[in-house]
């Protein structure tokens, strides 16, 4: 009785997990707002992705930008 009770309870927890993951997981636009962040720490202007304020981009972006070495080309 105390096991299926606890196979239930994890059953129904790794669905919530699931659900969770699968709601809040990165959007189509997360890849604009890193792009953006690695630009502004790379050349200091703003004008790639001006939409949403800048600040929570540059958080976002500093361990990209400041620890891997990514390969852009910021001429087109």
């Amino acid at each position: 009785m105390k096991n299926s009770l606890l196979v239930t309870l994890l059953c129904v927890q790794a669905s919530l997990l699931a659900y969770l993951s699968w709601s809040t997981s990165p959007n189509h636009t997360e890849a604009g707002h890193i792009g953006a962040a690695v630009y502004l720490w790379h050349t200091g202007k703003l004008d790639v992705f001006h939409v949403n304020p800048p600040l929570t981009r540059v958080i976002a972006g500093a361990p990209i930008a400041l620890f891997c070495s990514p390969k852009y080309d910021w001429k087109s």
